[in-house]
């Protein structure tokens, strides 16, 4: 009886909801460091994300599931090894600055797989964004803001490998 209330809960919020569905452009720096038998090694270098997002919007919040790609600049040291691709769902708190803009802070979990010269290395991201979204005109909306997060590898062959990713995003949402 609990999942029935709470699946007539969920559905009767999205049907208050807006549909949304976007995408963001966003540059960064990224710090990667590996742990391989009590040596560490450490890297700098930048990427950049296209990210592609659906999800429902309320007045205060947003709930978006988000499917998007990190290209690392060749200077990792390795050509190949320089795309991450994840899937995973971000939650904003939206707080109304003005009439068309409303700012927000939110928190985003990913699972997702990054191409090493020779295999394929599972990871998972937890960080948080914030932001303004600026209402363009009916129905559309520019997005801007930066984010942090923390990638933290699957082990692998015995290295731990870890990335802080630091960015700024802009981007475009539609209201359907």
């Amino acid at each position: 009886m609990k999942k029935i209330i709470l699946a007539m809960a969920v559905l009767v919020s999205s049907l208050m909801a807006d549909v949304v569905v976007g995408g963001t452009l966003g540059y960064g720096n990224m710090d990667a460091e590996a742990t391989a038998g009590g040596v560490s090694a450490t890297a700098d270098t930048k990427y950049t994300s296209l990210e592609l997002k659906a999800g429902y919007q309320w007045e205060q919040a947003r709930a978006l599931v988000l499917f998007g790609s990190d290209n690392y600049k060749d200077d990792m040291g390795y050509e190949g090894e320089k795309n991450a691709n994840y899937f995973g769902i971000e939650v904003d708190y939206l707080i109304p600055a003005n009439e068309d803009t409303d700012i927000y802070a939110g928190v985003v979990l990913t699972d997702g797989s990054k191409d090493f010269v020779v295999d394929t290395v599972g990871f998972k991201d937890f960080g948080v964004k914030f932001g303004a979204i600026i209402e363009t005109n009916d129905g559309i909306s520019l997005e801007v803001g930066a984010q942090v997060k923390n990638r933290e590898y699957d082990n692998y062959m015995g290295i731990d490998m870890e990335d802080d990713l630091v960015g700024v995003f802009v981007g475009l949402n539609f209201m359907l």
